[in-house]
């Protein structure tokens, strides 16, 4: 389990607990969450997003269930389901670290392995390293090669107007 900041540094990562045992659970049982009862934040006003399996407190926010679905509940669990940061962290980690990808190792080292590329991730982010999210891009086509999407620009300018408001 991972909690993310929004430039995709971990703020907390759990690698204690069996992959079968539920995140809400991990988090429940975690320092975290007895810092973010007592008030502590990385950042003033910071909230966690955790899906609908976690239940919401004021510094847990999930998605709202709701049967009405108000065009304000609409956009709130769009804008939820859309920051998906710590899935992009995840990614960013084993982009960097490709030995994540296919690791045969005991658990315990294999848990050390992953919060070792965890830390590592965090100064690398930390001091500015850049990292080339197009690897392996050597088999794709130039852009100018594919199709043009009738419904991009409408769908842009959809982005733009909700950012305008």
């Amino acid at each position: 389990m991972g909690i993310c900041g929004p430039d995709h540094s971990f703020y907390f990562a759990s690698c204690r607990w069996p992959g079968s045992v539920h995140d809400a659970r991990v988090l429940r049982r975690s320092s975290v969450a007895a810092r973010f009862t007592n008030g502590w934040r990385p950042f003033p006003g910071a909230v966690i997003l955790g899906d609908s399996a976690y239940p919401l407190k004021s510094w847990l926010m999930t998605p709202i269930v709701d049967a009405t679905n108000s065009p304000e509940t609409i956009r709130y669990n769009r804008a939820h389901k859309g920051t998906r940061l710590v899935e992009c962290a995840y990614g960013i980690v084993k982009e960097r670290f490709p030995c994540l990808n296919y690791m045969r190792l005991r658990p315990i080292v294999a848990a050390k392995v992953v919060m070792t590329c965890i830390t590592f991730h965090n100064i690398a982010s930390r001091d500015d390293f850049l990292i080339d999210l197009e690897i392996n891009d050597d088999n794709l086509p130039d852009g100018e090669n594919f199709p043009a999407d009738r419904n991009a620009n409408d769908r842009q300018q959809e982005f733009l107007r909700y950012f305008r408001r």
